[in-house]
């Protein structure tokens, strides 16, 4: 290969990588923005982070990987105790003195800036770095700010303090009439469960490998409120012909 087509597809590649940042990084943006600055800082249940918690742990975890474990500089720890899950159990989280909305946002530009100053510099195919191999480690960091994404809105759906107003809603057509218990055989057979292969995937979802089921039935449509809590009444929790020895 040339050099000039060598180029060309690091460019490529670099290119590809900023898209899938800016886009991730857009959605975090827009979920946190309606929620006040109290909001962001209190803690809505013990099972859950502050959620300026979540952006400051976003922000330091790109730090660690993309700016300093690419670059020249290593710390003497993984994270800042603070934003360390390890170290810092959810449980003590709403007793940390934790940044405000406009310093957390401004960490998080600062830590982009960086990230996308060493990008220009790496070589996207040294293979004595595992880390850039068909950008793995973009897309882990990427990855991980998509579950705290979820993580958040967990958070969201628990918050009492004030209401959540969206920025932007997803327009859906209507579903049609739907049959409450409707079912779907589903045959036995074959299928390959894991990820497919690729630049990155969880260490729980390898090795891709071929597994069976046995014949199966499954609801046509999510359950509804409404039969969960006729199942409730029925006893449905109360009847061993209903459960596995494990459920």
């Amino acid at each position: 290969m040339s050099d000039e087509k060598a180029s060309r597809q690091h460019d490529n590649t670099r290119e590809a990588v900023v898209q899938a940042l800016s886009r991730t990084r857009r959605r975090t943006l827009d979920i946190v923005a309606p929620i006040s600055e109290p909001g962001l800082g209190e803690q809505h249940s013990p099972l859950m982070s502050p959620i300026v918690w979540d952006l400051g742990h976003i922000a330091e975890f790109e730090d660690l990987w993309l700016v300093e474990r690419l670059g020249d500089v290593v710390r003497e720890s993984a994270l800042p105790d603070t934003f360390d899950a390890m170290r810092t159990p959810r449980s003590r989280r709403g007793e940390l003195d934790l940044p405000g909305r406009a310093a957390i946002l401004a960490r998080l530009d600062d830590v982009r800036r960086g990230t996308l100053e060493t990008l220009s510099r790496v070589d996207l195919d040294r293979s004595e770095n595992r880390l850039l191999a068909g950008g793995f480690v973009y897309e882990l960091v990427r990855q991980h700010e998509a579950q705290h994404q979820e993580t958040i809105l967990q958070t969201i759906s628990l918050m009492e303090s004030e209401p959540y107003v969206p920025v932007a809603r997803r327009q859906f057509g209507s579903p049609g009439p739907v049959t409450v218990g409707a079912m779907i055989e589903v045959p036995a057979g074959a299928f390959q469960m894991g990820a497919p292969a690729g630049p990155f995937a969880y260490d729980n979802e390898l090795p891709r490998h071929d597994t069976r089921t046995d014949a199966f039935e499954i609801g046509r449509f999510p359950v509804t409120n409404g039969e969960y809590i006729e199942f409730m009444a029925a006893g449905g929790y109360d009847d061993p012909t209903l459960w596995t020895d494990g459920g």
